[in-house]
């Protein structure tokens, strides 16, 4: 597969994208365990399969990535973004994702699964 910047960008960036929607499920997960919820449990088995669909599409871009010859070397969280930075074709690239967009785009991915569930 032949990649133009725009579209290895875009590969790396929703990587990004779904570590960051893990990592706030989990965290929210683990929120969750401290008040007492009328519906934890229903709450908490959605939020696991949301997480466990999530983990799949993440490990489908990290297959992708690694067939275009993409090697993500650190995404580091800074004050109001997150800096990633990356190896293609022997080329070194440095990103950076604000969080304002990293946070609209983990919303969307919420919504969107609210419907599959």
């Amino acid at each position: 597969m032949i990649l133009t910047t725009t579209g290895h960008q875009h590969l790396v960036h929703q990587h990004v994208v779904y570590e960051v929607f893990l990592f706030t499920i989990q965290s929210d997960q683990r929120k969750m365990t401290r008040f007492p919820l009328k519906l934890r449990d229903v709450y908490h088995g959605w939020l696991k399969r949301l997480e466990e669909h999530a983990f799949q599409q993440k490990e489908f871009l990290e297959r992708e990535l690694e067939q275009c010859g993409i090697r993500v070397l650190a995404v580091r969280p800074k004050l109001g973004y997150r800096e990633v930075r990356y190896l293609h074709q022997d080329d070194m690239y440095t990103d950076r994702l604000l969080n304002e967009w990293l946070k609209k785009e983990c919303e969307q991915l919420f919504c969107s699964y609210t419907y599959l569930m």
